[in-house]
Formats: structure tokens, C-alpha cells, sequence
């Protein structure tokens, strides 16, 4: 008998309809074009009545769903494929006890495990928190697909960690189709005759937009870069552990007006950002894969990257690598791409950009079917 493909949604169906990214930006991009590459159907995780119901998404996939009045029941051969975060959107136990019970297979993406192996960059408790969760995982995934050969290894570090055989996990990239980067359209105020470094993601320990504060902190102080002309510009919501940051910017003479922070951008506004950016930054301490760097590079920009994480995996030959942790490093190469003129940081950005190929996201929607249907057969 032919397996079923159920694609659970319940990360989309939580989430709010205005920008999105992380998570629900995955699952909302591939979620809509898999109906064109495999027979499947739609399905979310009630949380209170610990079940799962079909549904019908609407064209964007955001809140607003039709579903089912019953809870789903499963036909043989069944395989659910989540988005991921389980510990959020469903109920572990229900969907053990379902595996167990023989009711569906089920595959899971993985992003990443740093909270895990680095719970010192997430809030306190977290990682601790997250370790029980996969380690319960571990007993009924069947399949990992990972997002970066980086996150496959952290999987396996994990499971050495906690002296547990790991599931098996293949790797799919995910796409990038660029962010339109327009040079006209309105900017903040705040850039009006400016020029700007960008720094897409959200604002949290583990992004480390602290070393980029520091760095920009002393070229100010030494005088390496304009305090009336240049800027760092900031896109992202904040999230944790960041709110020391956050007061030291405002507190600082030097940096209160000079760095930017921006969040709730649309597709647009942060393609106007794009468009209009000297250079960008990415200096996380880890990655599972870094789609602003692949944003950064599509759109041809000379983008700053740490070496950390899956940002090499990303960005290969295309970027120039400095250590999270090497403040006066981020200070140079900052203060270096605002003393370029604007010819040879042009230059610069398209010699490094020059054959960079993003994954779309439909290939990515492709790899991921592809590897779901051949664990089906």
C-alpha cells in the first residue's frame, strides 16, 4: 500500500500574519509548494485536545485555517513530516504514544542544537530544558532532515552527550530567493543622507550583535569611521539575553544615534535596506544555516561573516570570515568598508559575489520531497 503524506503545519497555524522569519518563514516557504511535488495533506497539533486534526492552510499559510471537526484518524502506512518545534506546538507524550501505537511515522527538520551544546547562549534553563525534549525525541523521529552538514553534526555530538543512538538524518539546503534590494523607496529618517552597515537577524546572545556594538563603540571612539555620516543599522525583533545590550546603546553618547534598531520591516522595506547598504554583517557564535547571509550575498552585497557555525557551509568562497569573538577584527574590517570609496566597495562586492548561486526555495521544497518520499518507499 502507498504511504500518506501529512504535513504538519502547527508552527504557521501559531503564528501571527504580519513578517515572519526563523521557523514559520521555513515552513510557510517549502509547506506551499510541496502539494505540487508529492500527494499530501495538510495537518496541525491541537495542544488542548492532544490531537492532530487536518486542515486546509490558505494560500500564505497564515493563521487563518479551516479544519476538521474530529481529530484525524491516520490510515496505514502514514508518515507526518513537522517543521520542527515540537516542544512548542505539540504534545511529545501524544505523539510517542501515536509512533508507538503504530498510527504514523513521523520526520522532523532540524535547525539547529545549540541551545543544547551551548546553553550559556540562550536563557537560563533553556538548554537544559531542550536536551530532555530531544532525548524523548530520540525514541520515535525516525528521520532527521537537517538543514546544514553543521546541524548533522551537532545531532551526533548531542547524542554522544547523552549516550543515545540518534535517528538517522540527511541534509537539504534551504532557499533563498533574495529579498528584491531596491535603491529607491523611503528610508527611516534616520539614514536620510547616511551611510549604513546591516545587520539582519534577531537580536539575542547567540547572534553576538554585542561584538559588533564593541566593535563599532571603539571605531567611534578612535575616530576610524564618521560619527555624523556612517551608521549600523540593526533588523530584527529582540529576544533574549540581550537587554544589557539594549540599555548600553541608548545609555552610550556614541552609539545611541548611530545604531539603528528596526523590526516588524516588510519584504520591501528590508529590500530597500538591502538595496542601500554599504556592506552587511552576520557575526553569530552559531548557525544552522544563516539565511541573512544568503539574503546579503543574493542581493550582492560584501557581507562580514563569522566563522562560526554553518555560515562557511552558506556563503563558501563569497564572504569575508572574521572570529565571533575578535572584537578589534569586526572593528577594522568595519572601519575599512566606510573608508572605501563608494567605486571600490562596489568592486569589492561584486569580485567577492561573483558566482554565488543561492538555493531557491523551490529546489529546496524539491530536496526536501525527494528525501521524505524515498523514506516512504
Amino acid at each position: 500500500m502507498d504511504t500518506r503524506y501529512f504535513i504538519d503545519v502547527s508552527t504557521s497555524m501559531t503564528a501571527g500574519d504580519g513578517p515572519v522569519s526563523g521557523v514559520v518563514r521555513v515552513e510557510r516557504e517549502i509547506a506551499r509548494r510541496l502539494p505540487d511535488l508529492m500527494d499530501c495533506a495538510f495537518i496541525v497539533f491541537d495542544l488542548d485536545r492532544k490531537a492532530y486534526f487536518e486542515c486546509a492552510p490558505n494560500d500564505q499559510f497564515t493563521a487563518e485555517i479551516k479544519r476538521g471537526a474530529k481529530p484525524l484518524r491516520f490510515p496505514e502506512h502514514s508518515r507526518v513530516l513537522s517543521f520542527g518545534l515540537e516542544s512548542n506546538t505539540k504534545c511529545v507524550d501524544t505523539l510517542l504514544r501515536d509512533v508507538r501505537g503504530g498510527l504514523y511515522k513521523f520526520d522532523s527538520i532540524l535547525y539547529d542544537m545549540t541551545a543544547c551544546l551551548q546553553p550559556q547562549l540562550s536563557i537560563d534553563g533553556y538548554g537544559e530544558y531542550l536536551r530532555g525534549v530531544f532525548a524523548d525525541l530520540f525514541w520515535f523521529v525516525d528521520r532527521y532532515l537537517a538543514i546544514s552538514e553543521h546541524t548533522k553534526a551537532q545531532l551526533t555530538q548531542f547524542a554522544k552527550q547523552v549516550h543515545l543512538a540518534a535517528p538517522p538524518c540527511w541534509v537539504f539546503p534551504l532557499g533563498c530567493d533574495g529579498v528584491p534590494a531596491a535603491r529607491g523607496g523611503t528610508l527611516p529618517a534616520k539614514l536620510d543622507g547616511k551611510r549604513f552597515g546591516l545587520l539582519v537577524s534577531t537580536i539575542e546572545a547567540r547572534k553576538n550583535h554585542y561584538a559588533v556594538y564593541r566593535a563599532w563603540d571603539r571605531a567611534l571612539e578612535e575616530g576610524l569611521v564618521d560619527p555624523d555620516r556612517d551608521r549600523l543599522v540593526f533588523v530584527g525583533r529582540k529576544g533574549w539575553g540581550v537587554d544589557d545590550l539594549m540599555s548600553m546603546i541608548e545609555a552610550n553618547p556614541r552609539t545611541r544615534d548611530s545604531i539603528l534598531v528596526l523590526s516588524g520591516l516588510s519584504d520591501e522595506q528590508l529590500g530597500g535596506l538591502y538595496g542601500r547598504a554599504r556592506f552587511c554583517l552576520q557575526p553569530s557564535f552559531d548557525e544552522g544555516y544563516g539565511l541573512p547571509v544568503a539574503e546579503a550575498l543574493a542581493a550582492g552585497k560584501l557581507c562580514l561573516c563569522s566563522t562560526a557555525g554553518a555560515i562557511p557551509e552558506v556563503a563558501g568562497a563569497h564572504a569575508r570570515y572574521i572570529d565571533p569573538i575578535n572584537i578589534l577584527g569586526w572593528r577594522d574590517a568595519i572601519a575599512e568598508c566606510f573608508a572605501m570609496s563608494d567605486a571600490e566597495i562596489e568592486r569589492a562586492a561584486r569580485d567577492l559575489t561573483a558566482g554565488f548561486k543561492p538555493t531557491r526555495w523551490n529546489d529546496s521544497a524539491k530536496a526536501l520531497a525527494s528525501l521524505v518520499m524515498e523514506a516512504g518507499r
